[in-house]
């Protein structure tokens, strides 16, 4: 009778042991996911932005972004194509070459602005308001 009781009690204890462990495993899992989501999307915000009007910062310093894309119109539609896109490319990147199962994988299912301003707002605020930051600086 007292043969069965330790193994019993290493049981339980193991159970609550391996319990803890793979607590502790998934909340590991869950930080490494939000790292990875929260750095590709800093990096995609970094790839929109570096998008700038080359010919008006050479010209006048200021940093706009060119929402047309070489089309007729303007629209924050296609910024928001574009973080997209950079975003999955940032979230695909395999740098070991081997293929191994993902614990962190990460889709993009969905991104939006909900905000932007644009040059002739407001009869020209936000760029007045650049202008003037430019001049305090120098």
């Amino acid at each position: 009778m007292k043969k069965g009781s330790v193994t019993i009690y290493v049981c339980l204890i193991l159970l609550v042991l391996l319990s803890l462990l793979l607590t502790v495993l998934e909340g590991a899992k869950s930080r490494a996911v939000s790292l990875r989501a929260d750095t590709a999307f800093d990096l995609s915000v970094y790839s929109v932005f570096a998008e700038y009007n080359r010919q008006l910062y050479k010209e006048y310093g200021l940093l706009f972004i060119d929402t047309s894309y070489g089309e007729a119109s303007a629209s924050p539609e296609r910024v928001n194509r574009h973080l997209r896109y950079y975003m999955q490319q940032n979230l695909d990147k395999d740098e070991s070459g081997f293929k191994v199962f993902d614990f962190t994988k990460c889709l993009v299912e969905q991104t939006a602005i909900t905000g932007c301003s644009y040059a002739t707002d407001e009869k020209g605020a936000v760029l007045e308001r650049q202008a003037v930051a430019y001049m305090k600086h120098k």
